[in-house]
């Protein structure tokens, strides 16, 4: 499995280096190789992207200056944002190049498709699977006149984690003992 990863991320980088280039390559002023609404729409993908990487990264830093992190629903929608933005972006990028007939040379086109179906066949299978088991079960309790964040980080089995909360979109960076042994679920007020 590691010897798949490894192939894997080797044959990924230089796909994405293509499609990178490919990209540029559009949306530099005064090139003809895109339609301007190929290339308005590569653009706000792209912005869209880098807002909601931007986002989810300067967040976590600057919430843990102050003991704070993002919600675990909040985590995973960011995380799915960003990666259905980048199969959109692929394919736009791949549908504005590869639907001009004189924009590139045969070879050049089959090496932008070989690289779209690496960069997509590797957000799919990748990118989704990793998504869904980094998704963690969450919900809010009230235990002694406290409201907390109770996250279930087990895979098969329950190990439940308590942190402060905060609001809905924030939580307390570090987990607080409630008193129970740790991994087991408490029993809320009532």
């Amino acid at each position: 499995m590691e010897h798949l990863l490894d192939a894997l991320l080797t044959v990924f980088i230089p796909a994405a280096a293509v499609l990178l280039a490919a990209a540029v390559y559009c949306l530099l002023p005064g090139r003809v190789a895109c339609e301007p609404k190929s290339r308005r729409a590569l653009g706000w993908v792209l912005v869209l992207f880098l807002a909601v990487s931007l986002l989810q990264l300067t967040g976590e830093f600057t919430l843990a200056m102050f003991g704070l992190a993002w919600r675990s629903w909040l985590v995973s929608f960011l995380q799915g944002a960003a990666l259905v933005l980048a199969v959109v972006w692929t394919l736009l990028v791949g549908l504005s190049v590869l639907c001009r007939d004189e924009a590139y040379s045969v070879v050049r086109k089959v090496i932008l498709g070989v690289s779209i179906c690496v960069v997509i066949g590797s957000a799919v299978t990748e990118g989704l699977f990793f998504w869904t088991f980094s998704t963690v079960e969450e919900r809010v309790v009230t235990y002694q006149d406290r409201t907390l964040v109770e996250e279930d980080r087990g895979f098969l089995d329950h190990l439940y984690v308590y942190y402060e909360y905060h609001g809905p979109l924030v939580r307390g960076a570090r987990s607080v003992d409630v008193g129970v042994p740790y991994g087991e679920c408490l029993q809320e007020d009532e």
